[in-house]
């Protein structure tokens, strides 16, 4: 099915010389298994999409003519409040790339009503009075993915997952930046704070995330996954590069499993938990620099209270292997120094820190230490260059000889003897199994053997099952696939 700026929607559509004049036209014709190519030009419309492919083989497609770029601008096009420009609405197996939105007097683009396997690439989003892309009411496991896009000078959110309660959501390979962020939106935001809105099984990685927040306007956070829902678990942040004038990179209230790990931090932002308990949650091998703090813990209500109980447990949250250095104040604000350090509530094992001249985070550090003693930190005063290859650049591999090369303890080590698929191991929450296809499982090294990719992780059993054979010994250190003698401390493992 072709449009062109010069068609007719008397025609047919089939045919280049065929084109219908409106993308609206096309939306309504297309079928199961068809292509919408839209030639390159400026479409005036506001559209909806209700119909739907009905597999991998037979989707629905719509994208710009190949080489060219449509533009949906709503200059001028009467978008009703809470609305969007493109909405996707009970629609299944679609793919929408290689589109530019824009000047949306509302949101952009918004997935709707149990709308399910939606896939939004190479989207170019900007200059909404909403956000950039909003999923909203999505009961069903949804298994959207919004990928390789650009979200940019949007009102509130760049990319927003808001009452997803199905779940299976991916944001990946993104640049967001320069969304306002108005009334407490956040860049890349997963629920609202509302109870009912939260989701699970969400994965953001690899997206540059920069620029955010307008703190005027009241500005929110430049990654946020939460809400106030009982199945608000299993998230994984990796590999986000977050800098400039950011909020906060954000697990909020009662999340479990979850993991952040891999992401580069630098400037204004930093880690925060907005509210315990986090069980079954890590804190792994991310790079910190520059940032006003490490890891904030223990903003947030409990109880109707804004700081938390002195002794309130955190549910076993570990925080390990993380690189902290040069930041302008705390490692870990503790919003209470008395909450329970002991290691079943929080625990530290394999950061390195390098502490800025005149900060404060070394009195919090040997006030932790004196509770709760740190095994395996590396406590450093290298110069920047020491420690990474081109941190001006944020380039944050370790330099040659940097004291975060081969120096992080393993995430975890086997508890038996054994040989065959399923392996036990003290503690299985570093690692991920693809989440019933939702994306590809993690690999991981088992002591010497070679990097081997999981089939399954279970939780509760603390057991990883592997997709090929392999023997072990009781003990065998247990990581993400390392290069040298043990993994690197940080988010960048160094290449020989």
């Amino acid at each position: 099915m072709h449009v062109a700026p010069g068609g007719d929607d008397a025609h047919s559509g089939l045919t280049p010389g065929a084109a219908l004049r409106t993308i609206q036209a096309g939306l309504d014709r297309v079928q199961a298994g068809d292509t919408l190519l839209i030639r390159g030009g400026v479409y005036h419309e506001r559209l909806t999409l209700n119909r739907s492919g009905t597999d991998e083989r037979h989707r629905i497609v719509i994208r710009s003519y190949p080489g060219e770029v449509a533009v949906l601008d709503g200059t001028g096009v009467d978008v009703p409040r809470w609305t969007a420009l493109l909405t996707l609405t009970g629609c299944h197996y679609v793919t929408v790339s290689d589109l530019e939105v824009r000047n949306s007097p509302q949101d952009g683009i918004q997935i709707l009503r149990d709308a399910t396997h939606i896939r939004a690439e190479r989207l170019h989003v900007h200059d909404c009075g909403g956000s950039g892309l909003v999923m909203m009411g999505l009961g069903r496991p949804a298994y959207v993915y919004v990928r390789d896009g650009e979200y940019h000078d949007n009102e509130f959110c760049g990319v927003h997952a808001v009452s997803v309660l199905g779940g299976y959501v991916v944001i990946e390979g993104n640049r967001v930046h320069h969304n306002r962020g108005t009334a407490n939106y956040d860049a890349i935001q997963s629920g609202i704070g509302d109870p009912g809105m939260g989701s699970h099984h969400v994965v953001i990685r690899n997206n540059d995330v920069y620029e955010n927040r307008d703190v005027a306007a009241g500005g929110g956070d430049a990654i946020d996954l939460g809400g106030r829902n009982d199945h608000m678990t299993h998230y994984l942040v990796e590999g986000n590069r977050v800098w400039g004038s950011n909020g906060l990179v954000k697990f909020s209230r009662t999340t479990r499993y979850a993991i952040m790990r891999r992401n580069q931090i630098t400037g204004g932002a930093f880690i925060d938990l907005y509210a315990p308990p986090y069980p079954q949650c890590s804190i792994i091998h991310n790079t910190l620099y520059q940032t006003y703090h490490g890891v904030e813990m223990g903003v947030g209500e409990i109880g109707g209270a804004v700081t938390p109980p002195l002794d309130i447990n955190w549910g076993g949250l570990q925080i390990r292997n993380n690189i902290f250095a040069f930041g302008a104040n705390y490692v870990l604000n503790i919003f209470s120094k008395g909450f329970n350090r002991n290691p079943d509530s929080i625990g530290l094992a394999g950061n390195l820190y390098r502490l800025a001249e005149g900060a404060p985070g070394r009195w919090y550090l040997d006030d932790w230490w004196s509770v709760s003693p740190e095994p395996g930190h590396v406590l450093t005063e290298a110069l920047i260059e020491a420690l990474f290859v081109n941190a001006a650049a944020r380039d944050f591999t370790p330099a040659s000889g940097s004291p975060a090369i081969d120096a992080a303890p393993p995430l975890t080590r086997t508890t038996a003897d054994g040989e065959g698929k399923t392996v036990p191991v003290a503690d299985a929450r570093y690692f991920v199994d693809g989440w019933d296809g939702l994306f590809v499982a993690d690999s991981i090294q088992i002591g010497a053997n070679t990097p081997v990719r999981l089939a399954a992780v279970d939780y509760e059993r603390n057991t990883l099952t592997l997709t090929q054979p392999l023997a072990w010994t009781a003990g065998d250190p247990v990581s993400l696939p390392w290069w040298g003698q043990a993994p690197d401390i940080g988010a960048v493992e160094r290449r020989p």
